[in-house]
């Protein structure tokens, strides 16, 4: 308890690419466009809600699943909506689609052992 983190192996720009690769798993075309225009989607949802637990601009979390999508942005308004369930259904939809690409080779299983050795480890 209480030890730090060694992060001399850490490089704080996979954050985003692996936080952009995450998204493109849930729906590729969707978040790839939401990525792709004017809006920071790592920082402003990403980090926020990761490390401050609330969207670092202009927006809301809602529990229910209205929207067929976890992260909506209105360009309009410049707003973000967190629907919970609509992301919880996406990551796991996600998650099983990874899983069965592992159990079938259409995904790579060393580069998954990859990343596990290479995370940054408690010392």
């Amino acid at each position: 308890m209480g030890q730090t983190i060694d992060r001399s192996k850490y490089d704080a720009s996979r954050g985003r690419i692996g936080f952009n690769a995450f998204l493109e798993r849930l729906d590729r075309v969707y978040y790839r466009n939401l990525i792709g225009s004017d809006v920071d989607l790592y920082k402003e949802v990403g980090c926020g809600l990761a490390h401050a637990y609330l969207i670092e601009t202009s927006g809301n979390a809602r529990m229910g699943n209205a929207e067929l999508h976890g992260i909506d942005y209105d360009k309009t308004s410049k707003k973000y909506i967190f629907w919970v369930r609509t992301y919880f259904d996406e990551f796991k939809a996600a998650v099983n689609r990874y899983i069965n690409g592992l159990e079938n080779g259409t995904e790579n299983l060393q580069s998954l052992e990859d990343s596990l050795n290479d995370r940054p480890e408690l010392v």
